[in-house]
């Protein structure tokens, strides 16, 4: 079992360890996995906003809203901590809270927008974690560890 673990690995190692190349640039996958998900956690929220008629420009001010809050969060736990430690819920909370506030500061219906923004932040999440993987694998760690032993109970 460990030696198919192994191979399973490697296998891996070599699959995730690239680079995605636009022109000259190119990037890491889990910042590439990151702005996927935030350019398609964006098109999705627009797209149910203009279904549900709310505001676009609304929408927009919510998502730079919760994208600054995800950065500057990410920056004070950063300079807390001393490294860099991305807890979704953390993240979902503090950008929960400031969405409100800037949706009672507009005087905008709050549960309308939250739940288009929840959706989003749900792609999002989707999108980070395949990240995380990439990243995981990338680096040579190993997500899952489960014991033939544990399984039969």
């Amino acid at each position: 079992m460990d030696r198919l673990l192994t191979r399973a690995d490697r296998l891996l190692d070599r699959t995730v360890r690239f680079r995605l190349s636009i022109g000259r640039r190119s990037m890491h996958p889990f910042r590439a996995c990151g702005l996927a998900g935030l350019t398609l956690s964006t098109a999705l929220t627009m797209t149910l906003a203009a279904m549900r008629h709310l505001s676009p420009w609304t929408t927009m001010a919510i998502t730079v809203i919760a994208a600054t809050t995800f950065v500057l969060l990410t920056l004070l736990t950063r300079m807390i901590t001393g490294r860099e430690v991305l807890v979704y819920y953390h993240h979902e909370i503090a950008i929960m809270l400031t969405v409100t506030a800037l949706l009672h500061a507009l005087n905008k219906p709050v549960l309308a927008y939250l739940d288009i923004t929840l959706v989003g932040l749900g792609l999002l999440l989707a999108c980070g974690r395949m990240a995380a993987c990439s990243s995981a694998a990338a680096t040579g760690a190993r997500l899952v560890t489960v014991s033939p032993t544990a399984l039969s109970g």
